[in-house]
């Protein structure tokens, strides 16, 4: 099971409040309907709070999906995180997977 991290859920509380957030190596920012979590500069998570929606998730370490589940958390979105798929390779790089995630 992920586990909580604190300072994501303070990150997504500033932001949410601020407009943007950082305290490393996480950052957050929100536009006044999506709120973006970015895990060394890379986006990690898009959340619409408005209607509790899951726009697009990347990234593939434990950190990653920990820090998913704390900013989901955070906004009362109880869900499971699990495991990521790496995505076809293109041009030799590989591309971000994607978290599962199941409601509960």
């Amino acid at each position: 099971m992920p586990k909580t991290i604190k300072k994501v859920q303070e990150v997504v509380a500033r932001a949410m409040k601020n407009g943007e957030s950082k305290s490393h190596p996480y950052e957050g920012s929100y536009n006044g309907s999506v709120f973006t979590l970015y895990h060394y500069g890379t986006p990690i998570l898009m959340f619409d709070p408005s209607d509790n929606r899951i726009i697009e998730t990347g990234g593939w370490s434990n950190s990653d999906r920990d820090a998913i589940y704390s900013a989901l958390a955070h906004f009362g979105y109880n869900a499971w995180v699990t495991g990521s798929e790496r995505v076809a390779k293109k041009e030799g790089f590989e591309q971000m997977g994607s978290f599962h995630i199941k409601r509960y």
